[in-house]
């Protein structure tokens, strides 16, 4: 269970940090976060859904790494299989939320009951009072995932205003005869896309954000790669 603290100088002065490169933590981890800047290299390795937060009734774009709740395909013998890692793993267990809704600070924080954080083995967080050049680097790039998040909230932000999004389940049977049912989760409607007049379509454009919205589509030809490794 994760358990989000801020950091702090004191309370965490002696605290290390191992790096995990099998990405231990996603192992039963079927969706996984992802931002519209890395939607065109995951497209090609992942699929791309979208999932509504049931509670907040938020939408957050997510990379479909199995055909069920807790499974997690791309994670096997104590290691990552896939040739494209969501950035979202590589910040973990240090998490950049911001301090405020309307402000542009951002608190790092920690998950505290993760394995990688010990007070024995890995990297230091601090030296002295003062965070390590190994904590600034990893904060560095955890509040640049989270800008990058922002921003890919205004993306979906458009998409349900245009009416793009379209709930999509899926049923599949593997070859042993199991069945897979996975329900939840939204896809861009291609249709609906195409019957955007001029105006809102180019607005799209101007926006940056047609080249997102064709990778998520293309993306989703990836969901075969998902039936072979479950075969």
């Amino acid at each position: 269970m994760s358990t989000l603290v801020a950091l702090d100088s004191q309370k965490h002065q002696s605290l290390k940090l191992t790096t995990d490169k099998s990405f231990a933590h996603a192992k039963t981890r079927h969706l996984l976060p992802v931002a519209v800047h890395e939607f065109a290299m995951a497209a090609t390795h992942l699929p791309i859904v979208f999932v509504k937060d049931g509670d907040t009734g938020q939408f957050r774009a997510c990379a479909l790494t199995g055909l069920k709740p807790e499974q997690n395909l791309f994670w096997k013998d104590g290691g990552w299989l896939g040739a494209y890692v969501p950035e979202s793993l590589r910040h973990y267990p240090l998490v950049a939320l911001k301090v405020s809704e309307g402000g542009d600070s951002f608190a790092i924080c920690i998950d505290e009951a993760s394995p990688l954080v010990g007070r024995e083995t890995g990297e230091a967080l601090f030296d002295g009072a003062n965070a390590s050049e190994f904590l600034n680097r990893r904060s560095e790039a955890a509040v640049a995932w989270a800008q990058k998040n922002l921003i890919t909230q205004s993306f979906i932000q458009r998409l349900i205003e245009l009416k793009l999004l379209q709930s999509q389940s899926l049923s599949i049977r593997l070859n042993s005869g199991a069945p897979y049912e996975l329900t939840g989760c939204y896809v861009i409607d291609e249709a609906a896309l195409n019957r955007l007049d001029d105006q809102a379509f180019i607005g799209l454009k101007h926006g940056g954000y047609l080249a997102p919205i064709y990778a998520a589509l293309l993306s989703l030809n990836q969901v075969q790669s998902l039936v072979r490794l479950a075969q």
